[in-house]
């Protein structure tokens, strides 16, 4: 009878011990839920606003950039060819492929042994003919003496053949003729010794000391120095914003593949082509560029011919724009702007694009903050807070 009291008795106590705790914990989450102030819901607001930094929307009048491939081409260029026959007998000691041969320097030499003798016999001939006309001309003198005394009249042809009349003609025309050859001489003469007809680069030599030329044959092929021209195709639709009405303007050519980062050739505009490539069916416009071998000036990269190069050309002036970094356009050309601590979504109107922006038509943009954090929600509407540094 004792040990089931006993066992009554504790097991009574398990049991009020469990109630109270339950009451307690009941008690306890009824003050947590009654007593939670307003700042921590506030706060939990705070904490689903988005972090997002951004930038100002740039507004104003701005030239877009027309970048295009081309490639570099000589503006000058010639197969330098023999116009006389014989042996060359010396070169210039530029003339190697590679090097630089200034205008009027001699490249080579034909022998000309034979030309002299020519010109000498050409001035021989022309002396003999001008003395023959002037014994001529007195034969002249006496016939008229004869003709005035013989005082008969006699037809045209007669008198034309009294007065020596054909001899006359014949005698200056032998002159001219002597004359004419003396001057070829003379040309042919001076077309032994070669020269350079411009500033140019020696690509390649078809002969030596100890060749036998003819006249046409190739001796070498050169290229100007002072400009090469960079051909450089663009798309359809940009070829009418070239501002090809401006004088000169300014274009930037870059070779990736050849120069160090950050190096650049300064071009100009020289003409947009009446007509499209055959290969890419595209319109083609030439940059010409000055120097191009960089030999006034070693700070600057030199070109190398057939390179392919970027162009950069400024297109025509667009005013009271937005310009905005391709990176920051959305899908469907959109740009997120944060207004009252909102995301705002706004379709941009745009005019042009280059490689690094878009310009758009400016729709109250002055003043106004674009987002530039990708964000995980977009939503109109969406609370933002501006995660200041």
């Amino acid at each position: 009878m004792s040990a089931n009291k006993t066992e009554g008795f504790s097991t009574g106590k398990t049991i009020a011990i469990s109630v109270l705790i339950i009451a307690a914990a009941l008690l306890f989450s009824l003050l947590i839920f009654s007593t939670e102030p307003e700042a921590q819901r506030e706060g939990a607001t705070n904490r689903t606003a988005m972090l997002v930094q951004t930038e100002a929307v740039a507004v104003g009048d701005f030239k877009p950039i027309i970048t295009a491939m081309g490639t570099v081409m000589a503006a000058k260029e010639i197969d330098l060819q023999a116009r006389v026959n014989g042996a060359v007998i010396k070169t210039s000691t530029q003339f190697i492929p590679g090097q630089i041969i200034q205008q009027d320097e001699m490249i080579l030499q034909i022998d000309a042994a034979d030309y002299e003798t020519q010109k000498q016999q050409a001035m021989s001939e022309l002396a003999q003919a001008r003395a023959d006309l002037q014994i001529e001309m007195g034969e002249q003198m006496a016939a008229k003496r004869d003709f005035d005394r013989l005082n008969r009249a006699v037809d045209e042809t007669q008198k034309s053949l009294i007065l020596r009349k054909p001899q006359l003609a014949n005698a200056q025309a032998r002159v001219q003729s002597a004359q004419a050859a003396l001057t070829q001489a003379e040309l042919n003469l001076q077309r032994t010794e070669i020269k350079a007809p411009f500033s140019a680069q020696i690509l390649s030599t078809s002969v030596n000391i100890g060749s036998q030329v003819n006249s046409g044959d190739d001796l070498a092929e050169l290229i100007g120095v002072e400009t090469f021209w960079v051909e450089a195709t663009v798309g359809v639709n940009q070829l009418a914003w070239i501002d090809s009405q401006q004088n000169a303007p300014a274009v930037k050519v870059v070779d990736d593949l050849a120069w160090p980062k950050d190096q650049y050739r300064m071009g100009e505009l020289l003409s947009v082509v009446g007509e499209v490539d055959a290969a890419t069916r595209m319109p083609r416009v030439l940059i010409v560029v000055d120097d191009p071998l960089a030999l006034t000036d070693d700070d600057i990269p030199a070109l190398t011919l057939g390179a392919y190069v970027l162009v950069h050309i400024p297109a025509k002036e667009l005013q009271n724009v937005a310009r905005i970094e391709r990176e920051y356009v959305r899908k469907k050309d959109t740009l997120w702007l944060m207004i009252d601590k909102k995301l705002h979504i706004k379709e941009l109107d745009v005019i042009y694009r280059d490689n690094q922006h878009v310009y758009a038509r400016n729709d109250d943009f002055v003043g106004k903050q674009m987002v530039i954090t990708d964000l995980s929600r977009v939503a109109e509407g969406a609370a933002l807070r501006l995660n200041q540094p």
